[in-house]
């Protein structure tokens, strides 16, 4: 290849000295080598010296890859000169799919900001000879060295191995060996939890218990990053000895996480260890086993992982620890938190400002109500319809001309005690902590607490006046419902589509046009046609309950009721001229229906 490359580059360069030109014969009868060898030519950048009559016989033979731009510029295609399409790479996706959307490829991508800890079980039968394994791990496995908690039982360890033996970097040490005097045993047992500081330094051992039956230790930790509707993360490590008394076991066990669920009612609780023929659920029907396989043996499942939450870890096998005769249980985070899970609901409200009311009712005062009925008079007759659809078009244009229409975004996880002063509190810690000015964010710190604070005393306040107004059942439930943390389950839709046909035809009748003209009945001669007082209407209007919903025409029942003095003279006036047809107008017959399903029992 190197001889040819110098006798091509030979050849353009007495063809460039030289005053006679290359026919296309004389090319194709001195021509040595193959197509590929001069495409390898053009590759390299050879041509580059041959003159543009040359490019133009060797492009004519089939010998160069690309056409010369000046030479054939206008024989170009339409979509040689389009836009190649990019194909965006796999890394830039948001959204990852199939293998690269796993669980384990998102925890691998951040293994620290996940909703819920990883977390590696094993029974280690002796940690101290089991401790070169893990280190080893950690060093070659990500897997392990990113995990967020590591959990072992039967560490077999005693006051006599001091902390730092068995301490590892990066990682807290949080031990409860067993108590001879306490079990009467002495060696064996003891439970060791590592946590992990690049997901949390903050963990902080609670409680532990050891006794003959059951041995346990609970650890409080509050993570870097934890999704919103949770507030703690409450680890329990337990081991059960074989031959325990698993109802005792259980009782001290269940008494001692409901505690600690009375103090922390939004925490997630995650109880996971060896407990070998023990079942939690027969005291915590709440919680949920995500272990589901053998751990030891074909047929033996003790390691086992409780939580509150469902689906919260999906569980798989690791290989043994060291020379331990259980399988290690890895966990991977599966639960979604409610931000990613529910959309947020989306409302507009209008807002009434401050003086928003008294302009409203000044308004009403200043108008000419005599121009809608006037507008609505054709050779003495007037049409209710068009008189009372012009008034409620103009009521509805007045309320939107003094009021402020948001739009409210409620998300899943947001906390019911949240308000505007702590949001505002919340942009100013944040502009802080980007200033990088200390005493600021101290400031702002301390007011955003005091704000959260104070809100909370207000939402508690509030929860507690609904329990002591009986009068009113729509704020009792609420308030009750809030205290004892209720959460209805939605009843299933059955099945049977007829009963749906059946309550669709029963609504819609109203939406069936009737063609039949309104007739007004003759009235006796000794009875008296029925008219409306103003002093009636706006009794009426006075006692409209203003937490109703507003109607189609969108006109609340605040307004209603304070306009009552401003409004009664003109609907007076329309009740009378609907009475006088017996014509009711369309604005007054609309409204919407939402049919509420009851549950069968």
């Amino acid at each position: 290849m190197a001889a040819a490359c110098m006798a091509a580059a030979a050849a353009a360069s007495a063809s460039s000295s030289s005053t006679s030109e290359f026919s296309v014969e004389t090319v194709q009868r001195t021509s040595v080598y193959d197509r590929q060898v001069m495409l390898s030519f053009s590759k390299c950048g050879l041509f580059d010296f041959v003159n543009l009559e040359t490019r133009i016989t060797l492009q004519s033979l089939g010998l160069l890859r690309q056409s010369d731009p000046e030479v054939h510029r206008g024989a170009e295609s339409p979509t040689t000169t389009d836009r190649p399409r990019r194909h965006r790479s796999r890394c830039e996706r948001k959204q990852k799919r199939g293998c690269r959307g796993g669980l384990a490829a998102k925890l691998k991508a951040n293994p620290f900001r996940s909703p819920l800890p990883s977390i590696l079980l094993a029974n280690t039968r002796s940690l101290e000879s089991q401790l070169d394994s893990l280190k080893l791990d950690l060093i070659t496995k990500r897997e392990t060295r990113n995990c967020c908690i590591l959990i072992f039982t039967e560490t077999w360890l005693n006051s006599s191995v001091p902390e730092a033996a068995v301490s590892l970097d990066g990682l807290t040490t949080i031990r409860a060996d067993r108590s001879h005097a306490l079990t009467g045993k002495p060696r064996g047992g003891g439970l060791c939890m590592y946590t992990n500081n690049s997901w949390c330094n903050n963990a902080t051992l609670v409680s532990s218990h050891c006794s003959a039956d059951i041995e346990f230790m609970m650890v409080r930790c509050r993570p870097f990053y934890l999704p919103r509707e949770f507030t703690v993360v409450i680890v329990v490590a337990v081991y059960i000895p074989p031959r325990a008394n698993t109802k005792h076991a259980l009782t001290s066990l269940h008494s001692a996480i409901s505690d600690m669920q009375s103090k922390h009612p939004e925490g997630v609780f995650i109880a996971a260890g060896d407990f070998n023929q023990a079942n939690v659920n027969t005291v915590l029907p709440k919680f949920h086993q995500h272990v589901d396989f053998a751990t030891r043996g074909e047929n033996t499942l003790d390691l086992e992982v409780y939580t509150n939450i469902e689906k919260a870890f999906r569980a798989t096998p690791r290989p043994f620890l060291g020379s331990s005769d259980h399988l290690s249980v890895m966990l991977l985070p599966a639960y979604q938190p409610l931000v990613t899970r529910e959309k947020p609901a989306v409302k507009k409200v209008r807002v009434w400002p401050e003086g928003a009311m008294s302009a409203l009712q000044d308004c009403f005062e200043c108008t000419d109500w005599d121009m809608f009925r006037e507008a609505a008079t054709d050779s003495q007759h007037t049409d209710v319809e068009e008189y009372a659809a012009s008034v409620t078009g103009y009521i509805q244009w007045c309320m939107e001309e003094v009021t402020v229409e948001k739009t409210i975004v409620t998300r899943a996880n947001q906390k019911p005690w949240m308000t505007k002063e702590v949001r505002t509190r919340l942009r100013e810690r944040n502009a802080a902590f980007k200033s990088g000015d200390a005493l600021a964010l101290r400031t702002a710190r301390a007011n955003l607490n005091r704000a959260i604070k104070a809100a909370k005393h207000a939402h508690s306040q509030k929860m507690q006046g609904f329990l002591h107004d009986p009068s009113n059942s729509r704020q009792l439930g609420q308030g009750v419902q809030t205290v004892t943390d209720h959460k209805a389950t939605p009843s299933p839709c059955p099945d049977d589509i007829s009963f749906l046909n059946e309550l669709n035809n029963f609504f819609g009748r109203f939406e069936v046009l009737s063609n039949t003209p309104a007739r007004r009945a003759t009235p006796h001669p000794d009875e008296q046609a029925l008219r409306l007082e103003t002093t009636d209407v706006r009794r009426a209007l006075r006692k409209v309950n203003a937490q109703k919903a507003s109607g189609p025409d969108n006109i609340p029942g605040r307004l209603i009721k304070e306009c009552a003095d401003q409004l009664a003279h003109v609907l007076t006036d329309i009740f009378n001229a609907s009475l006088v047809q017996a014509v009711v107008p369309p604005c007054f017959k609309s409204a919407t229906i939402i049919p509420v399903p009851k549950t069968p029992t």
